[in-house]
C-alpha cells in the first residue's frame, strides 16, 4: 500500500512538495513514505530539459524496483499525474522488467511536466486540451504522439547500457536458437536482421518460433503488395519502363529470397518424415518389426478416400 501511494503521488516527492506521510496499521507498524521515497527513489532521479515549438519540458527519469509493474510515461499537470502511456507497446525490450547490477530489477517510470501541460489540462484533470494525433494543429497545439516520440528519445538514452544488453542477449538468443533448433529460419534471419528488433526478449522457443513464422508472413505479405503495386502501375502506364524493369527486378530477388525459405522449412519437414520412416523399419529392443500399417501410414495415410473433383 506504502508503495502504490508513493508510485500515485510521485510528482509531489520529485518537487519536494509533498508533507511528511507515515502509513500506520493497527497493530502499530508504521511505514515512512517520505524515508523509503530517500532511500530507495530519490538518488536515482535524473532530468532532462528539452523544448518543442518554444514549449519547455522536463522529463524526470526514475527506475522503480518495487510497487510498479510496467515501464511508462506519466504525463503531469499542476503538480499531478494525469494520465500515463504504456512504453512496452513501443518498444519490444520494455516489456518486462529489467535486470540491473544489483540483481533485484526495476521498472522505468518518466514524469513529464511542463507550463504547456499545466495550461492544457482538463477541469477534472483526467486528459489534456491538446490536439488529438488524426487531428489538425489549432493554435499551436501539440499533438500527443510527437509529445511521446521527443520523450521516447531521451528515455532510450537514460536506459541505452541496459537495452544494449538486452538486444545483445536477444541476438545470441536468436542465433544460437535458429543454427540448433529451426535452421529454416537462418536465410531469413541472414537476409532480414532487422527483425530481430521487433521481437520480444527472452521468449521460450515456442514463442520464439512463432515470432519468427510470423516475420515470414509478414515478408510474403509486403512482397505480395510490391507485386500488385508494379502490376497495377503497368495497367496505368504511368511509370517508365526502365523503372518498372528496376523494381521487377528487385521483386524477382524477393521472391526468389522467399522461396528459400520455404524450401527450407519443407526440406526439414521431410527430414523429419525420412526419421520417422527410418525408427519404422528398425527392429525394436525383441527383435520385432513394426506393422506393414504403420509403415505404409507414414508414407500415404490408410483408411482414407480421395475423391477427384
Amino acid at each position: 500500500m506504502a508503495r502504490k501511494i508513493i508510485e500515485h503521488c510521485l510528482i509531489y516527492f520529485l518537487l519536494d512538495i509533498c508533507p511528511r506521510i507515515v502509513i500506520q496499521d493497527s497493530l502499530g507498524d508504521s511505514f515512512d513514505l517520505n524515508k523509503y521515497y530517500a532511500e530507495n527513489i530519490k538518488d536515482s532521479l535524473i532530468q532532462d530539459h528539452f523544448a518543442i515549438e518554444e514549449k519547455s519540458f522536463i522529463l524526470y527519469h526514475l527506475k522503480i524496483p518495487k510497487g510498479a509493474t510496467a515501464h511508462e510515461l506519466h504525463f503531469c499537470a499542476n503538480n499531478r499525474e494525469v494520465r500515463s502511456v504504456a512504453l512496452g507497446n513501443s518498444n519490444v525490450h520494455l516489456k518486462r522488467k529489467i535486470d540491473d547490477e544489483n540483481g533485484s530489477g526495476f521498472y522505468y517510470c518518466g514524469y513529464l511536466v511542463g507550463s504547456y501541460l499545466d495550461s492544457q489540462v482538463n477541469s477534472s484533470r483526467t486528459g489534456f486540451h491538446y490536439a488529438d494525433d488524426d487531428q489538425l494543429e489549432v493554435d499551436n497545439d501539440l499533438p500527443e504522439k510527437k509529445l511521446i516520440e521527443t520523450a521516447t528519445g531521451f528515455i532510450q538514452t537514460y536506459l541505452q547500457e541496459y537495452l544494449e544488453k538486452i538486444a545483445e542477449r536477444k541476438q545470441k538468443r536468436v542465433n544460437e536458437f535458429v543454427h540448433k533448433k529451426q535452421p529454416q529460419y537462418r536465410f531469413l534471419v541472414n537476409q532480414r536482421p532487422q527483425i530481430i528488433d521487433d521481437i520480444e526478449p527472452e521468449l521460450s522457443d515456442n514463442a520464439l518460433e512463432l515470432a519468427l513464422h510470423t516475420q515470414v508472413l509478414k515478408w510474403d505479405c509486403e512482397a505480395k503488395a510490391r507485386g500488385q503495386k508494379i502490376k497495377e502501375e503497368l495497367e496505368k502506364k504511368d511509370i517508365s519502363s526502365s523503372d518498372i524493369m528496376r523494381r521487377y527486378e528487385a521483386y524477382c530477388k524477393e521472391v526468389t529470397a522467399l522461396s528459400k525459405v520455404s524450401l527450407s522449412e519443407y526440406v526439414i519437414r521431410r527430414k523429419v518424415i525420412l526419421d520417422l520412416l527410418e525408427e519404422a523399419l528398425e527392429s525394436d529392443n525383441e527383435g520385432k518389426y513394426s506393422k506393414e500399417s504403420k509403415v505404409h501410414s507414414i508414407i500415404c495415410p490408410m483408411r482414407y478416400n480421395i475423391r477427384r473433383s
